[in-house]
């Protein structure tokens, strides 16, 4: 297929894009099982979700990456988010960076949450973002909430949980609170 012939396709043209509407509403969806189920969520008041790299002999069921692909879309390889009930930091790089930053404006202004995207140089580790993030939950006096059984998946969540452990800070479970909030299906997911 020629370039010419990409005039008839303009999603093929432009890329990848995240719904914002859709990840607003979602938001919103997480944000309200969070302030009315505190004991699914565990009374926290911050909440660390990573994943890591891809990898094709290694496929498997991963609450993260659902959540990923429930909010953006899209599965976003090898980024650590921090949700706060004010804000939503990212550590990414490149082009999933570059996404998510492109619906921060229409996020914010339908639900009121900052999103903050906080670059991961190209070939680092993502340890000096991960201190970023985890200098807010200290200075906030965050209790964090995880993915109990994906502590350690990805480097930037493993560097995360390392560096909570090393300064004391004791982590609680939301798996239940974060399935609790994607099971309200949205008129899209009723009609597959």
């Amino acid at each position: 297929m020629c370039s010419s012939d990409l005039t008839n396709f303009p999603s093929l043209m432009s890329g990848p894009s995240i719904d914002s509407s859709r990840c607003a509403s979602r938001i919103q969806l997480l944000l309200a099982s969070w302030n009315s189920n505190t004991s699914l969520w565990g009374d926290i008041t911050g909440m660390l979700v990573g994943t890591g790299v891809n990898k094709e002999d290694d496929l498997r069921y991963l609450k993260s990456v659902a959540l990923e692909v429930w909010l953006f879309g899209y599965e976003l390889p090898d980024t650590l988010m921090l949700f706060t009930k004010s804000e939503l930091h990212i550590i990414a790089s490149g082009r999933k960076a570059k996404l998510v930053e492109a619906i921060i404006d229409s996020v914010n202004a339908e639900t009121g949450m900052r999103i903050i995207v906080h670059q991961k140089p190209k070939g680092e580790d993502g340890k000096a973002q991960v201190a970023e993030l985890l200098a807010i939950v200290k200075q906030q006096s965050f209790k964090v909430g995880m993915i109990g059984k994906e502590t350690e998946e990805g480097n930037l969540m493993a560097h995360a949980t390392r560096m909570l452990k090393a300064d004391g800070l004791t982590t609680v479970d939301v798996s239940s609170g974060i399935a609790n909030a994607m099971c309200v299906k949205d008129d899209a997911e009723q009609r597959v």
